[in-house]
């Protein structure tokens, strides 16, 4: 697993989740139960207090520390302090493969689990989760003295951020399309990994992405629906194992694999803590109608057109999705053989916007800039500036409330995200217009990621 070096507060939003983990053991090899994770401790001293734990089935009460590295507890020289002498338990987030056992002022040893050898996921994915859903306790490093930096300087930096974030998603695009440019029908497949990708919610986006580029674009010839179905479906893996029903003997009569260049493993896909509505079979679904639009209902031509000539983009836009025929049979089900409770449409309006903002917007931007189109570029950005996306998510609403700032439009919500994810959460202050304002020192510590 690759290391990443996360703070304390971070490894405590894993620790305080067993959902992230399963089968503790100690270095030792005792069995570990978390009965109660105590109470947080946020002065000196061991992270937690008043915590109860079975170890080897024998009852522990006392304090729980937290660190990232095993070797954390040496360089703290905890073992020399008579504060850490009631720790029942140091829980480290990476093994620093000492064969030393750590021991407290008195000599006596300190059982340690390795919390990276017993995580469901991988850290990466668990890091998303977590920035994606920040605690109740989350402040912002500037959070309250933020409110009294002026509002018009808050809007201005939003924007330029917004415009910044919207640039990244434009490189992006002409990067993948510089790859592949050799691909007579590079336009297209490019549209249609990155629809995938945002189909894939946080859990998937990685795994949808690969399926997109997983199968040979240019060969592909699908002459409805069903074949499209079965090209994804097969690739993806997720067929391997699953229980046989008309639908499936049916598209496993039409699969190609000569337009699969790497079959997927049905492991690679995440079911676990999704409600079914967003389970990755139902994405794949939806991705196979894109597919045949793409392959035969010129579909990207009539996208152009939506952003070229209408006065409603996104309500004509909303039309076009929703007019795509999708498969009868995962309206019905959830997953191979499962079905719902009552049938329902592969996507929603919700969904829609967040294509819209993250993959059409900058795409038919950066095809627009390539075209010398002016028009059509000014159509995507003043849709970015004047469009109010319908929901919002945990991120923006803590957003919205700690800095003050309203999202009117996609690209407040949009800028929001990227002050979040760039400035807050990496500790940069120092480069931000809002932390710039209020100088240094009054900022908390953030949680913070450096790749190594």
């Amino acid at each position: 697993m690759k290391k990443l070096n996360l703070n304390e507060n971070f490894i405590c939003r894993i620790w305080e989740n067993d959902d992230y983990y399963k089968a503790l053991k100690t270095k030792q090899g005792e069995e570990v139960v978390i009965l109660d994770y105590g109470n947080r401790n946020k002065d000196a001293g061991p992270d937690y207090s008043d915590a109860k734990a079975l170890i080897n089935g024998k009852l522990k009460c006392g304090k729980i520390e937290i660190h990232q590295s095993s070797a954390d507890w040496r360089k703290h020289n905890h073992q020399k302090d008579s504060n850490y002498d009631n720790v029942i338990l140091n829980v480290s987030l990476w093994d620093d493969n000492s064969k030393d056992s750590i021991v407290n002022s008195k000599g006596n040893i300190i059982p340690e689990i390795i919390l990276s050898h017993f995580l469901v996921s991988s850290i990466n994915e668990i890091w998303r989760e977590i920035i994606e859903t920040p605690s109740k306790s989350f402040k912002l490093p500037c959070f309250p003295d933020v409110a009294i930096v002026n509002p018009e300087k808050k809007k201005d930096w939003i924007t330029q951020l917004s415009k910044d974030r919207l640039n990244k998603k434009i490189h992006r695009i002409k990067e993948r399309l510089n790859e592949i440019k050799s691909n007579p029908t590079a336009i297209e497949q490019v549209l249609f990994e990155f629809l995938c990708e945002s189909m894939g919610y946080s859990k998937n986006k990685k795994q949808m992405l690969k399926l997109a580029q997983s199968v040979d674009f240019v060969k592909i010839k699908v002459k409805n629906l069903l074949e499209s179905q079965a090209v994804l479906f097969e690739t993806s893996g997720l067929m391997d194992n699953a229980p046989e029903d008309d639908y499936i003997k049916e598209i496993k009569g039409l699969i190609n694999l000569n337009v699969i260049s790497t079959k997927m493993k049905p492991s690679e896909w995440n079911f676990f803590r999704l409600r079914p509505s967003n389970f990755p079979t139902l994405r794949i679904a939806y991705a196979a109608a894109l597919l045949y639009q793409l392959k035969s209902c010129n579909f990207f031509e009539s996208v152009i057109k939506i952003f070229e000539n209408s006065k409603q983009i996104q309500k004509d836009l909303y039309s076009l999705f929703s007019s795509i025929e999708t498969p009868d049979y995962w309206k019905r089900h959830y997953n191979f053989a499962k079905t719902k409770n009552k049938p329902s449409e592969l996507i929603g309006n919700n969904r829609i916007d967040e294509v819209l903002i993250n993959v059409l917007i900058p795409f038919v931007c950066f095809y627009a800039r390539v075209k010398n189109n002016n028009r059509l570029e000014e159509n995507c950005i003043d849709l970015y500036f004047r469009c109010k996306h319908r929901s919002t998510n945990s991120i923006t609403r803590v957003m919205q409330l700690q800095t003050g700032i309203k999202i009117d439009s996609f690209s407040d919500e949009q800028g929001l995200i990227e002050l979040h994810n760039e400035f807050c959460i990496k500790g940069r202050c120092n480069k931000c217009t809002i932390g710039i304002e209020l100088t240094p020192g009054i900022v908390a510590e953030p949680l913070t990621l450096i790749m190594y």
